[in-house]
């Protein structure tokens, strides 16, 4: 393998390398969102579930729920940053992610185009290392 080859090779483990680095952090950045997503659709549920009993409810009772209500909302409205950076996390990661992979293929495509040339000049310079071998004339004479 020529110089030009190994350093394509070289580069091409960097970019897989970069690559798989990329691809963490998207799982990462996908795992925080859904996370917070969870937790915001607890929060949800638990305000939906706060409903006063027609019959038997006492003013205190009334009093802790619309308490609590307003406390799961004043939690679910303080969770819409976080939800917001974690999506926008999410697509950085997303981008990142792409071009790490473009980055890779080029690297490989140079590698094998470096291979391919390396096959080349090695078939050429045994071509040009062979003896000189007399051929028959293509017009059929004899020398």
């Amino acid at each position: 393998m020529t110089n030009l080859a190994e350093r394509r090779s070289r580069i091409v483990r960097v970019r897989q390398m970069e690559h798989r680095v990329a691809r963490a952090k998207l799982a990462t950045a996908e795992a925080a969102l859904a996370n917070l997503d969870r937790i915001s659709g607890r929060l949800s549920g638990l305000r939906a579930s706060l409903k006063p009993d027609a019959e038997r409810t006492t003013g205190l009772a009334l009093k802790s729920m619309a308490e609590m209500a307003l406390r799961l909302d004043t939690a679910q409205n303080d969770l819409a940053a976080p939800i917001r950076g974690a999506e926008h996390d999410r697509v950085r990661s997303i981008a990142e992610r792409l071009a790490a992979k473009t980055r890779e293929e080029g690297a490989e495509k140079l590698r094998e185009q470096a291979m391919r040339s390396e096959s080349y000049e090695q078939t050429r310079r045994a071509d040009a290392n062979r003896p000189f071998r007399k051929r028959p004339s293509p017009l059929g004479g004899v020398k």
